[in-house]
């Protein structure tokens, strides 16, 4: 058999760059599904600065894609006033930027509780551990999801979102 080298550069500004997008996604969404707003995320969109080929969008999970148009959050809203929310959502939003939680991986088996976890359908069967991503931490946790992305350590990598 054949042994081939095989090296790998991360593009590291790239990189970030979709860690914070992605960050902000996850804190974005989680604010805007808790109470009194009760949107759930339809699908998202993380904006690149590079030249995008015609249809070319990179898959992020169910809903979401890599694109060089502006980056955004698309939610689901069923009230007539809902601009009013939008806008305490983003006041929110900063609110946890400032405060600087931390963003932390953690595993689960598929057999515990997952009653505290967000999810979007796991698949019937799964075995092994099941990666997480927490927002806060110590009892004060604002969201805990199942993701396998990468993410920025704390909030205050987001700086603030518009």
């Amino acid at each position: 058999s054949k042994k081939y080298k095989i090296k790998q550069v991360v593009d590291w500004n790239r990189r970030f760059d979709f860690m914070t997008q992605h960050s902000a996604q996850h804190l974005i969404s989680a604010i805007a599904l808790s109470a009194p707003y009760n949107m759930d995320t339809h699908s998202f969109k993380l904006s690149s600065n590079e030249e995008e080929e015609e249809g070319e969008d990179e898959a992020i999970g169910k809903g979401g894609s890599i694109t060089t148009k502006p980056s955004y959050v698309d939610l689901v809203c069923t009230k007539a006033d809902f601009v009013k929310d939008v806008l305490e959502i983003e006041n929110l939003v900063n609110e946890k930027i400032q405060e600087n939680l931390n963003m932390t991986p953690r595993y689960m088996d598929p057999n515990d509780d997952t009653s505290q976890v967000r999810s979007r359908l796991l698949p019937d069967g799964i075995t092994g551990k099941i990666r997480l991503v927490e927002i806060g931490s110590n009892g004060s946790s604002i969201d805990c999801n199942t993701c396998a992305g990468t993410h920025v350590p704390s909030l205050s990598y987001l700086q603030m979102i518009s």
